[in-house]
């Protein structure tokens, strides 16, 4: 069934044309001096791979729009449906995958710095985050015992 709307959010904010003017790697610049070099290494993987996931997303919801305007419009080939909702599933795929590797950096960088300044109220949030996220991974890749 091809989508007739979509839902997803607009993370247009969050990207740049080019990856030196990204949001998402502006938060690197200017700050390297306060870390430690371990988590300078946590940090840049983990905005790498926040970048990764709101491209991914972005990608996900364009694909979504054409193919939305394409059958609003009755432009949409009989191979067209097929072709890009393989790139919406891929793409959201790719970023239900890299979200996770997201929470799995939280967790080491949590784990690793005593002290860590995150609110209790911020640390249950994301851990039901990470559950919900856990559960749609885990319906997308079966588990292979």
């Amino acid at each position: 069934m091809l989508p007739t709307e979509c839902k997803m959010p607009d993370l247009a904010r969050l990207l740049a044309s080019s990856i030196d003017r990204s949001f998402l790697m502006n938060q690197l610049v200017g700050s390297e001096t306060r870390f430690p070099e371990k988590m300078l290494i946590y940090r840049r993987n983990f905005l790498r791979l926040a970048d990764k996931v709101v491209r991914d997303c972005s990608d996900a919801r364009s694909a979504a729009l054409l193919i939305i305007d394409k059958q609003k419009t009755s432009t949409l080939g009989i191979a067209d449906g097929p072709a890009i909702m393989n790139i919406i599933t891929n793409k959201l795929e790719d970023c239900i995958i890299t979200l996770r590797t997201l929470f799995d950096y939280l967790d080491r960088i949590k784990s690793d710095t005593p002290g860590f300044p995150i609110d209790r109220l911020v640390k249950r949030r994301i851990e039901a985050l990470n559950d919900t996220i856990m559960d749609v991974r885990d319906l997308i890749i079966p588990r292979i015992r």
